[in-house]
């Protein structure tokens, strides 16, 4: 009887290390992945946290520091094309798939605009849940009888390079956007830009295509690994900064939980 219960329980011990062997192994697996594209630093917080966030708000060296080195990631923040920006915010997400055996179109996914009507961010001020986009859908440009450009509501352009975007949020109120899509071999992504000067409160802060968003995704098979950086160019204004920073940083995120919720409900 003694024996038969040390060889049960050598058994459960040996299957409860197998399992503990696999994780680990998976863990080091991503790990070794990721340092192909990140600094090993950078990797051990991501792994232990599942986010990095960096933010820079008028300092003599406004370089990227956490973007990983993939192509998606170069050609989305080569959208930014101004001189070293006043204010940047990189957010870095590592998301492990409840399902990796399904594919999923994440192009597809970053194109429906008008999903990004209603879905809500941490307001740091408020200590509460906030609506970030009231409006988010398509549009196009047409000219009416006195030659003044409207903007036409239209459907999500599901395969196009770019379109313009009408987004009312509460930081800065009801704007054009330009998105500009782009996929390569490692990835997909789009960066976007203000068209239209934006306002805070009473101040004009934001000249046109002085605020950029570059977003990119990159599958790893059973984890995504998300970049997002937002820059900006605008007054210094002391009273702003850390209300600036708060709502990019949060708006941030929450670009980032749609994007998880979409992939996983597609």
């Amino acid at each position: 009887m003694k024996k038969n219960t040390a060889c049960i329980f050598l058994y459960f011990f040996f299957l409860l290390g197998s399992a503990f062997s696999e994780d680990i192994g998976a863990s080091g697996n991503i790990i070794k992945r990721l340092e192909t594209v990140l600094q090993p630093s950078v990797v051990n917080k991501l792994v232990k946290e599942s986010s990095v966030r960096k933010i820079l708000y008028g300092e003599k060296n406004m370089d990227l520091s956490i973007c990983p080195a993939t192509n998606i990631a170069k050609m989305t923040t080569d959208g930014w094309k101004k001189n070293k920006p006043v204010f940047m915010v990189e957010s870095l997400y590592l998301y492990k798939k409840t399902n990796p055996q399904n594919s999923k179109d994440i192009s597809k996914i970053l194109h429906s605009v008008s999903k990004l009507e209603g879905i809500e961010y941490y307001s740091t001020s408020r200590k509460k849940m906030r609506t970030l986009y009231e409006k988010s859908y398509a549009v196009k440009p047409v000219k009416d009888e006195k030659n003044k450009v409207i903007y036409h509501k239209i459907n999500d352009q599901l395969t196009a390079e770019s379109m313009l975007v009408l987004q009312k949020d509460l930081t800065f109120g009801e704007y054009i956007y330009s998105y500009n899509y782009k996929k390569t071999d490692d990835g997909v992504g789009f960066f976007c830009e203000n068209t239209e000067k934006l306002k805070y409160s009473f101040f004009k802060i934001v000249d046109p295509y002085e605020m950029n968003i570059a977003l990119s995704v990159t599958d790893f098979g059973d984890y995504l690994l998300v970049y997002v950086n937002t820059r900006a160019n605008f007054a210094k204004l002391g009273s702003l900064k850390k209300k600036l920073e708060n709502s990019f940083s949060t708006r941030a995120d929450a670009i980032y939980n749609w994007f998880i919720s979409e992939y996983e409900s597609y």
